[in-house]
């Protein structure tokens, strides 16, 4: 797939990275070192070793629930440490799809423990991660828990709305044929309005769901980097430290 953001694999799903864009100071984030995507149990062997060859990824960070890990286990890549970061546990999540599957889905994300816990983790490993390697995050299908995860990279990086929304909605170009699959499946089965309400949950990103979730941090933290201080607690001091290792001087 020919976007300047493509890892150019062959079988990983929604495989791109964050580098290239130009955040708000003028600076440009760097390429090869912050990756996202589907999940790696699609990956080739000639992916994997792309990943540890041409990457270097040193760090995975696994956005799937405990549950999703143990039927389809990330495979190994050299030298990378793999770190199980479950934004929601599935059990706890038995009897409130009704109120979790609205297009305000990300906000319960952000605002549920293990989304903090693991999404503080995961910013704390981007600040640890050593020069010369990557960082590898992911969920199932690189939308959702991936696409909060990327927006709060972007975020402290620096990133404007419009390019976060930008970053968010190449899933529905890289994932294309999955969402028009996902489509002809529920069209067979559901009205046409339906058949759009539950691509938004299933295959098909949705700029709403990532405007509520931008919306909410700013009205309840002043900015999604407020969000980052003050509700998952990595201070300004660690969020300038992650601007100062993947930023372009």
């Amino acid at each position: 797939m020919d976007y300047p953001q493509s890892l150019h694999m062959e079988s990983l799903s929604n495989a791109r990275e964050l580098g290239g864009y130009r955040v708000q100071d003028g600076r440009y984030i760097k390429r090869g070192v912050l990756l996202r995507t589907g999940a790696l149990s699609e990956a080739s062997d000639k992916d994997l070793e792309r990943l540890v060859r041409v990457y270097h990824v040193a760090a995975i960070a696994d956005f799937r629930s405990l549950e999703e890990i143990e039927k389809k286990k990330d495979p190994a890549a050299h030298g990378a440490v793999h770190y199980a970061l479950p934004i929601f546990d599935a059990q706890e999540m038995q009897g409130q799809e009704e109120a979790v599957l609205t297009d305000r889905m990300y906000i319960y994300f952000l605002s549920a423990q293990k989304g903090i816990q693991s999404f503080r983790t995961f910013l704390e490993i981007a600040a640890g991660l050593p020069e010369g390697n990557a960082l590898l995050f992911h969920c199932t299908q690189g939308k959702d828990r991936t696409g909060l995860a990327a927006m709060l990279m972007l975020s402290v990086l620096g990133a404007d709305e419009e390019t976060i929304l930008s970053d968010y909605l190449l899933t529905n170009q890289f994932n294309e044929k999955l969402i028009e699959q996902a489509r002809n499946m529920l069209q067979a089965i559901y009205p046409p309005e339906k058949v759009e309400q539950y691509m938004s949950f299933m295959d098909r990103a949705d700029p709403v769901f990532m405007q509520n979730a931008l919306d909410w941090m700013k009205a309840e933290y002043g900015s999604a980097c407020g969000y980052v201080r003050d509700r998952l607690g990595i201070p300004d001091s660690v969020q300038e430290k992650i601007r100062t290792r993947f930023l372009e001087i």
